[in-house]
């Protein structure tokens, strides 16, 4: 066990954590990707890619402590300052991968929790692995963090450089995204649909156009698609600035989301809402911690 890890217990069993949310109130927005069945062996990018196990310990935390609503909800309540018994929290899932749905939704509706699913277009359109993924997969040293920076975070490109293919990849189908039956197939009352852009860029690296395209059309393409009433759109790699920001709200959203690391206090910036990424070393303590407000980062 790490020593952050150690750090985190301690203060979990001191009673620290639980006095530093009573102290420092807030809000949170969850931010996950995929969920894989328990005890299955992760593949693809080590840091997107939860046992469902751990996923359910982490909800059972998480509705101890915090009262779990639709995200709008959330939203709402913040925006305008309103008492609540407890603090809110809100789920979210980034990709909409299919062990998202296969697993993860389970576990929530198991436990009467809604989420919200952040939808890319395309792979709902043509569903293939995700360029991290099968990089991870393929090419297990190269620097995916340089990979999206060089090419804005295009998967065609990134892969083209390194002479990859999203189909050479040994990756299980619940590393795909889901498609558009089986995101309608999903839907319910306690899942909000998203948009993730239409092919996942560096939106802030696009020019104009482009990124007017990457944010207008999918909004318009996943609310034909699935009958939802698209309203919230999620920044690919967490990036975003003030142009990304106006694009964003010229393009019809209502919210957006960055990946600050940080919990909501008071009323967010509607398109700078903060989620807390979570990952699958974040576990026992180091989840708690998170989602308490606390890090030894820093």
């Amino acid at each position: 066990m790490s020593r952050a890890r150690l750090v985190y217990a301690a203060f979990e069993r001191a009673g620290i954590l639980a006095a530093w949310r009573r102290l420092r109130p807030g809000g949170l927005v969850l931010a996950y990707h995929n969920i894989i069945a328990a005890g299955d062996r992760p593949v693809g990018d080590p840091g997107l890619h939860l046992d469902a196990g751990l996923f359910a310990a982490q909800m059972d935390w998480l509705r101890a402590h915090y009262r779990v609503v639709p995200l709008a909800a959330a939203l709402a309540s913040w925006r305008e300052g309103r008492p609540e018994p407890a603090p809110l929290a809100a789920i979210t899932f980034d990709d909409a991968y299919r062990g998202t749905l296969r697993h993860g939704l389970p576990a929530l509706r198991a436990r009467g929790l809604p989420c919200t699913i952040y939808v890319t277009a395309r792979g709902a359109s043509q569903p293939e692995f995700f360029w991290w993924d099968v990089v991870a997969a393929l090419r297990p040293a190269a620097d995916r963090a340089a990979l999206r920076d060089r090419f804005a975070g295009r998967s065609a490109p990134i892969l083209d450089s390194l002479g990859l293919r999203a189909t050479d990849a040994p990756l299980p189908d619940d590393c795909l995204p889901a498609d558009w039956a089986a995101l309608r197939g999903g839907a319910g009352a306690d899942v909000e649909i998203g948009a993730h852009t239409a092919g996942h860029p560096l939106l802030t690296a696009l020019g104009d156009d482009e990124l007017r395209a990457e944010l207008a059309g999918p909004r318009a393409d996943i609310a034909a698609a699935t009958g939802a009433a698209v309203t919230s759109v999620a920044y690919p790699y967490g990036a975003h600035d003030a142009r990304v920001d106006a694009a964003a709200r010229e393009a019809g959203y209502a919210s957006g989301m960055a990946l600050s690391g940080r919990r909501v206090r008071g009323a967010p910036p509607p398109f700078a809402v903060p989620r807390i990424n979570v990952s699958p070393p974040m576990r026992g303590a180091a989840f708690a911690a998170a989602a308490s407000g606390v890090s030894l980062r820093g």
